[in-house]
């Protein structure tokens, strides 16, 4: 198969422009001189990278007192071994400290006392949005677009990849390793040499294969067309494509790449025209080997080749992802390899500056995954000079080049992560819908804002599953601000029962960024539901459980009780048939069934269960039922004064089998009488999974189904109703449960076992301080006088109170 660079616009001439170009909100303009207008946005607290001294000033920190908290500030200084620097008044509480130990210590031992601060936080270094000095800078309307005149085109703000919101965060890395599949790179034009890959396993000239890897001299890579360490030939293609994502940045020449610093390893496989599968499988196998964690692939055919495929999945197993051009054709299907169907393949399409899919672009929902810029791109070219191309031959290297940057910054994720979320903060465009798979193009400001560490909430310890009314439970977790702030007073526990609306309690700060809350229940039976949420500076709206009121955590109010379990280890009073059954074979024994098509081969639990004539025979029907129902009752069992009541029960039932299957059913039913009348419960069959054979836990509960006596009885009945059919059964761990409350009254404040005047005056005393919810310390307070753990003592709380003063406890 012949594999093509895509074709491009060839050079349309050297542009020199000095200026350096930023978008505008006023009409109509078109350059402007950067010169600090544009105001650029907070910078992310990044306080476990290790870039943090870029972030803020060292040794300085911003702490916020609580209120009444402020005779404490010198104690405060000496834990941080600093120095007040700036007490503000417009802020009450806050102060600036120059602190004799990291930045990084002093926020951990503030944010070690929630009890004098709200929050404390790096002192920021603020800056202008980033760009470079490069002196065609204002041309790569691709990175930044304000509606420039590029090359003789106009374009609309905003059609770039916004590109200076990245660099606030990112530059590049000089160590991460960027392979260019593709024609030959001018390894050393002025603009791209301080960032070409060395190999420092290897001594130039010396004519050896100094690391064993089989190729002599590769220092800066491997040329697979010729099989020589010349990797500059056909230069012009490759060192565009590498331009793009990797020209040196604000080193006050030409252009600057998506990363700055980076090291981009060439791998030339593709001649004047021309390259094939074998090369390229060969230049992919070595990216992988030299580490390089991304490739970028302008190139391909329509043509499928396993072999291909076949390597890049293997890549991606290696931790590679492979960004692709979808191909020039104007097609509406990606070329391969960008067609592949793989989770390491970025396909990409091009657009122009004015957000439109160019017109010779490929394209699918299916196989191409999002756009970027490809159109009168301006880049290297093969000698020391500068040109425009198009073809999304440039738009892939964007793609590759947001890969690196971001993968850079988060060095701990994987392929899947990073391609995960360059597709996840696509940014929307109105002619890629239904066109690309995102309906987007790249967004690289999005794409690396979005990187940051958001906060975590992690439980302390766990919920009981289950409680007595009116006693308290405790839940606590643990907030990791790690690169956001958490807005002081936004930790709540979201607490509701059965029948109430969602409330917020208030969670408490109890030190090593643990926050904590009491709710409980007021009824048994009741299901309370929890889930904790905060608001964070950056992250918005947090929760735990992630699914929030959608996924809550919840426990019972009150005890499950076994009232009766049977586990057929022994007959325990079954019956194992009724005077009305009518089969004739088939009857109920307890065994441990021997495996058919039809019937259980084991027991679910212990060794015994109850089936329909265990054997197996020598045919799946050897010794099913057969001519009618059999019968499997329970002794009686006392219900007497139980709430709550549920069956439980393994149940195994096949009839879809035989000549004549799926006619018969079983039946689950209940006697509160002794058996003197029966109400069904359940019925399988006679079609549907659960008809076709295989043990089923099912649980029921009989609240309403029956009333509830000193004779329940259960029964299992199987029936062969046809001809042909092969019925079989087996029943095992049947279970009565129930639900038990002693009942607390929370009323009872001081435990006499009364609600009386005491309590009263407990109740008084809560209810002046408010307590709960306006940062007293909850010693203070009577906390269990929230009666209705909405996290404040109000009106409410007095309405329950005066209903158990006067009537007892609820």
């Amino acid at each position: 198969m012949n594999l093509r660079p895509d074709q491009s616009r060839r050079c349309r001439g050297r542009l020199a422009f000095a200026g350096v170009g930023l978008r505008t909100l006023v009409a109509g303009s078109a350059l402007s001189l950067f010169a600090g207008a544009l105001g650029a946005s907070p910078p992310v607290s990044r306080e476990e990278l290790p870039t943090i001294a870029e972030a803020h000033a060292p040794g300085r920190v911003m702490v916020k007192l609580r209120a009444g908290a402020e005779s404490e500030l010198d104690a405060l200084v000496k834990v941080l071994e600093g120095e007040v620097s700036t007490r503000f008044t417009l802020v009450p509480g806050l102060v600036s400290l120059r602190t004799g130990v990291s930045a990084e210590e002093a926020l951990r031992r503030a944010r070690s006392r929630p009890d004098l601060i709200e929050y404390a936080e790096p002192d920021y270094v603020w800056s202008v949005a980033r760009v470079p000095n490069d002196t065609q800078w204002s041309q790569q309307w691709g990175m930044f677009n304000i509606g420039q005149v590029v090359n003789g085109r106009i374009g609309i703000p905003g059609a770039d990849i916004d590109a200076p919101s990245a660099w606030d965060l990112r530059t590049g890395d000089a160590s991460f390793r960027i392979a260019v599949i593709d024609s030959g790179i001018n390894a050393d034009h002025p603009d791209l040499a301080g960032n070409i890959f060395v190999n420092p396993g290897e001594i130039a000239g010396n004519g050896l294969d100094d690391d064993g890897n089989g190729l002599i001299d590769d220092v800066r890579g491997w040329d697979f067309l010729t099989n020589t360490n010349n990797t500059n030939a056909d230069a012009f293609h490759g060192t565009h494509v590498a331009g793009i994502l990797g020209a040196v940045g604000n080193n006050n020449r030409g252009i600057a790449g998506v990363m700055w610093s980076c090291k981009v390893l060439p791998l030339r496989f593709i001649g004047p025209t021309d390259g094939t599968t074998e090369g390229a499988i060969a230049a992919l196998q070595y990216a992988v080997a030299m580490g390089a964690k991304v490739s970028n692939n302008s190139w391909g055919s329509p043509a499928f080749s396993q072999a291909l495929r076949d390597a890049i999945a293997a890549a991606g197993q290696a931790g590679h992802l492979f960004v692709a051009a979808s191909g020039n054709s104007g097609a509406s299907e990606a070329n391969y390899p960008a067609r592949y169907n793989l989770d390491n393949i970025i396909s990409v399409a091009a657009t122009d500056s004015n957000d439109a899919l160019a017109t010779f672009s490929q394209y699918s929902p299916l196989n191409v995954d999002l756009a970027a810029p490809g159109v009168e791109v301006l880049s290297l070219n093969a000698t020391t000079g500068y040109s425009f191309s198009s073809g999304t031959s440039m738009a892939s290297p964007f793609v590759a080049g947001a890969a690196g940057l971001v993968w850079s910054y988060r060095p701990a994720w994987n392929y899947r992560q990073v391609r995960e979320r360059i597709l996840a903060t696509a940014r929307p465009v109105a002619s890629l819908a239904g066109k690309v798979a995102t309906g987007g193009a790249l967004d690289l400001g999005r794409l690396m804002n979005e990187a940051y560490l958001p906060p975590v909430i992690a439980p302390v310890g766990t919920i009981p599953p289950s409680a007595e009314p009116g006693i308290p439970v405790t839940l606590t977790v643990s907030v990791d601000p790690r690169e956001d702030l958490v807005l002081p007073g936004t930790v709540v526990a979201n607490y509701r029962t059965d029948d109430g609306n969602w409330a917020q309690v208030p969670m408490n700060a109890i030190g090593n960024n643990q926050w904590t809350a009491v709710v409980r229940s007021r009824r048994c039976g009741d299901h309370p539901q929890l889930f904790v949420s905060l608001q964070a500076q950056r992250a918005g709206t947090l929760t735990y459980p992630a699914g929030g009121a959608n996924a809550p955590m919840t426990f019972l109010a009150g005890k499950v009780v076994e009232v009766a379990r049977f586990r057929f280890e022994s007959p325990e009073g079954w019956s194992l048939a009724d005077p009305a059954d009518t089969a004739t074979a088939g009857f109920w024994s307890l065994a441990k069934p021997e495996p058919t098509l039809a019937q259980a081969g084991g027991c679910p639990e212990g060794q015994s269960c109850a089936s329909t004539d265990p054997r197996a025979g020598s045919s799946i029907g050897a010794f099913d039922v057969d001519g009618g129902r059999v019968t499997l009752t329970s002794p009686p069992v006392s219900l007497v004064a139980r709430s709550g009541v549920k069956l439980s029960y393994w149940r195994w039932f096949s009839n879809n089998q035989g000549g004549a299957p799926n006619t018969d059913v079983f039946r689950v039913q209940l006697s509160p009488d002794n058996g003197a009348t029966w109400t069904t419960l359940e019925t399988v069959g006679p079609t549907g999974v659960e008809a076709g054979g295989g043990w089923y836990r099912v649980e029921r509960s009989l609240d309403g189904v029956i009333p509830f006596t000193s004779n329940v009885r259960v029964r299992f009945v199987a029936e062969d109703a046809g001809e042909g059919s092969v019925v079989e059964a087996a029943v095992d761990d049947v279970t009565f449960t129930a639900l038990e409350c002693n009942e607390a009254c929370p009323a009872d404040f001081d435990g006499s076992g009364f609600v009386d005047s005491d309590d009263f005056a407990l109740f008084v005393d809560s209810f002046a301080r408010g307590c709960l919810g306006v940062g007293v310390p909850v010693p203070q307070c009577q906390a269990s006088a929230d009666l209705d753990s909405t996290g404040f003592i109000d009106s409410d709380d007095f309405v329950l109170f005066s209903e158990a003063f006067a009537n007892g406890c609820p």
